[in-house]
Formats: structure tokens, C-alpha cells, sequence
């Protein structure tokens, strides 16, 4: 998963503008989190 997770930012981080790179970055830190929390569980 994280593997996979680390790929699609490369993806869109070539794909996309710098603006939208930030926001979705910071959405993703987010998710990161998120899905780490439920792992622990």
C-alpha cells in the first residue's frame, strides 16, 4: 500500500501544477495518517 501510495504522488506531482501539488499534498499527509492509524488497529 504505501509503495503504491508513493508511486501515484510521483504520478501527480508530474501530472499536475505546483498550486494544486501543495493542496493535494497536504490532503494526502491526511490520508497517510489516516490509513496509518487504522494499520495500528
Amino acid at each position: 500500500m504505501k509503495n503504491f501510495w508513493v508511486i501515484a504522488d510521483i504520478i501527480k506531482y508530474r501530472l499536475q501544477y505546483k498550486e494544486e501539488v501543495r493542496l493535494d499534498r497536504y490532503f494526502h499527509l491526511l490520508i497517510i495518517s489516516l490509513v496509518g492509524l487504522l494499520d495500528q488497529w
